[in-house]
């Protein structure tokens, strides 16, 4: 082969580099994603599992105007170990990375009143039993209420209103 020849090859090849490469700039800017590593996120669907979408529409009618609703809130941001108590980080670490379906809060200061966990199959699990066991104690040893539902297909959002009024020991309207 000649010299021209490998030149060209060479050349052809460089250039099909380049517009993979172009393409690929293209490809993300229009996703929005950044083609480096250094940022490797991406926009979630929904803060929600699907049964937990299902189940936001009867919560928010059930609570309509008496509590702020919040979804997948850690543990962390709820209780917290009393200071100067021994092994405090280790009673942190314990909380950390845990989260709740639902946190209801007072409009006016947001404290959290009741807690809902939504328990579908995965619920059965030894290792779910386990940090439900967990959560529940840590819920009730801070005072904060927590309502455990069972999964559904549907959810009926009065029957739901009187659950929420009896955990929160709110009288009827």
């Amino acid at each position: 082969m000649t010299l021209t020849y490998v030149l060209l090859i060479v050349g052809l090849f460089a250039i099909g580099i380049v517009l993979k490469l172009l393409a690929a700039r293209i490809e993300s800017q229009k996703s929005g994603t950044q083609s480096d590593d250094s940022y490797p996120y991406v926009c979630r669907d929904s803060l929600l599992r699907p049964g937990e979408r299902a189940f936001f529409p009867a919560l928010q009618q059930a609570c309509t105007n008496r509590f702020v609703i919040f979804t997948q809130v850690q543990l962390s941001k709820l209780i917290y170990p009393r200071a100067g108590i021994p092994k405090w980080q280790s009673y942190q670490n314990k909380i950390n990375r845990k989260s709740v379906d639902f946190v209801l809060c007072n409009p006016a200061t947001l404290k959290p009143q009741l807690i809902i966990e939504l328990d579908d199959k995965t619920h059965t699990r030894e290792d779910r039993r386990s940090r439900d066991d967990f959560v529940n104690n840590a819920l009730k040893a801070a005072g904060i209420p927590l309502l455990r539902i069972p999964a559904a297909s549907n959810y009926n959002p009065a029957a739901l209103e009187q659950l929420i009024r009896s955990a929160t020991n709110s009288p009827s309207n």
